[in-house]
């Protein structure tokens, strides 16, 4: 019998342990960076790398950060004291702006340009969160990038230039136009339009050609199911005016899910809209001919192939082309059942993989077997096989199976 003694003496070695993984067994090193030049801005960059003891993992684990000195005219930044110690995260040089211009983000971001020789800066955040978002936009298609977050304690990306995109959004809350570094205000307590609200993990879609409203994702719940969601697109005019929602339909759209929603859905199925007087209106685009459905993949992490809504028609016929596709044997899937699934099973150059169609949600998927540990190579199957789907859906096959959400 093990006395209590000798169980508080494994819990104390279990807390240390714990304790250990948590803080690490350190070791750092600063190793010199680099410094660019741009007008009278001088940003220098110091990498600082670190390594701990995971013992989840049974190993040490590196992790790296780039810590920045922005001068100005051989002088520090002058950041105001709110603006708390750890200002700067990341810098980024700003093109396409009419003086040397940058951004400093940290727990707030500030804004740092120069005019008539003297420097300005702009506080666009107060103080808030460790990480924040960035995206650049603009009016055209080929100007909008994906949003990105930034973290106190992870600067992964060596590059510190922002181009490609005539605006900046900062963390959804402040524009700025980067051809003359006018800032507009997006505030998140007025956003609420219609019962809807934004949803933030994706970013802005698009911006009028004027460049005068900006296009978010917003969502509300169902009145009649409460757990059900509808999507719609919400536009803010930067320079007054009275924002508008467009409702989403999900099945015209061909969107089985939310996060599918990008600028390339946005552009197929919405336009721009210019009256009379000149202001332009976001409405939905006429189509001759409605596009077919498509699957999409969801990864990385967790790499399958997606078809939504379809019937349970299409999971046999689904499982007919991944075997002919992958030149199965007859006999090489089986079929298994639960309460809410239906599987479909085989082995492939030694992985297992599995078709899945859930009833309820009218969704079928596929990908390597949740048992199964996934690799390059499984990958690369479940990737070939999603994007010959695709090609006949393309073409209008296997539309018949798809219902409606």
């Amino acid at each position: 019998m093990v006395k209590n003694t000798d169980y508080l003496q494994i819990l104390l070695i279990m807390a240390s342990f714990s304790f250990l993984s948590l803080f690490g067994c350190r070791k750092s090193g600063m190793t010199d960076g680099q410094s660019i030049e741009q007008g009278s801005f001088t940003i220098t960059s110091r990498t600082q790398t670190s390594s701990r003891y995971d013992i989840n993992t049974a190993s040490r684990r590196r992790d790296t950060i780039t810590k920045y000195k922005v001068q100005y005219a051989g002088e520090p930044l002058p950041f105001p004291d709110e603006a708390g110690r750890d200002h700067m995260w990341k810098v980024y040089l700003l093109s396409a702006t009419p003086s040397p211009a940058l951004l400093t983000i940290g727990r707030s971001a500030f804004l740092w340009s120069e005019k008539d020789g003297q420097l300005v800066s702009t506080q666009l955040l107060l103080p808030s969160d460790d990480f924040l978002t960035l995206q650049p936009i603009g009016a055209s298609i080929e100007m909008m990038q994906p949003q990105w977050t930034i973290y106190q304690t992870d600067d992964r990306e060596a590059s510190i230039e922002l181009m490609g995109s005539s605006h900046l959004l900062v963390n959804q809350e402040k524009l700025i136009s980067l051809s003359d570094l006018t800032v507009f205000s997006i505030p998140r307590m007025r956003r609420l339009i219609d019962d809807f609200y934004p949803q933030t993990s994706n970013g802005a879609q698009g911006l009028s050609p004027d460049e005068q409203q900006i296009v978010m994702i917003g969502s509300k719940s169902d009145e009649v199911d409460r757990m059900r969601y509808n999507y719609g697109l919400m536009v803010y005019p930067l320079n007054g005016g009275e924002a508008y929602v467009l409702s989403i339909d999900p099945n015209a759209t061909r969107l089985p899910e939310y996060e599918l929603i990008n600028p390339d859905w946005f552009s197929t199925y919405y336009e721009w809209e210019k009256s009379k007087d000149g202001t332009y209106r976001l409405v939905e685009r006429k189509l001759a001919q409605q596009p077919f459905w498509q699957g999409w993949f969801r990864g990385p992490g967790d790499q399958r192939f997606s078809l939504k809504p379809v019937s349970e028609e299409l999971l046999p016929r689904f499982g007919e082309f991944v075997r002919a596709k992958l030149a199965l044997p007859s006999d090489a899937i089986q079929q298994e059942q639960t309460e809410s699934f239906q599987y479909l099973k085989f082995v492939h150059e030694g992985k297992r993989f599995t078709i899945s169609y859930w009833e309820e949600g009218q969704q079928l998927g596929f990908s390597v077997d949740l048992l199964e540990r996934g690799n390059g190579a499984t990958d690369e199957v479940v990737n070939a096989i999603g994007e010959a789907f695709n090609e006949e859906l393309a073409k209008g096959n296997y539309q018949k199976y798809f219902t409606n959400l």
